[in-house]
């Protein structure tokens, strides 16, 4: 089973990044319209890729019989 906590948190980290980056745009006057959307599409994609990777993460771990199971 392959852990994807490491990735998850990069993406995580990505997520906020860009949430603060947004906020701060948003924040001048002449704000860069397309710009901010872009960078919405992109912190979709990443909640999204983490979702996945969280779910993968939980079917991995709950698929699997416990090792004792087969003595029964």
């Amino acid at each position: 089973m392959e852990d994807n906590s490491n990735r998850i948190r990069h993406l995580e980290e990505m997520h906020r990044v860009l949430d603060l980056k947004i906020a701060e745009m948003e924040a001048h006057p002449h704000v860069d319209e397309q710009k901010v959307a872009e960078y919405k599409k992109q912190k979709l994609k990443y909640k999204d890729e983490i979702s996945r990777l969280m779910r993968q993460d939980w079917e991995e771990k709950h698929e699997r019989l416990p090792e004792d199971f087969n003595d029964h």
